[in-house]
């Protein structure tokens, strides 16, 4: 990130904040596609998860 920071003359705090941002949005995705892929099962009992 410090390469990066001082590539584009930035604070790294800037980049950090943009990684976390982009991190934040690749998670929410991957939570949609998740919950499209099961659909509704986890709340209708269909899938069953064992410990």
């Amino acid at each position: 990130m410090e390469e990066i920071a001082k590539e584009m003359n930035v604070p790294v705090t800037d980049i950090f904040i943009k990684y976390m941002d982009l991190a934040t949005e690749a998670s929410v995705e991957q939570e949609a596609k998740f919950k499209d892929t099961i659909g509704g099962s986890l709340d209708s009992g269909d899938i069953r998860l064992h410990y």
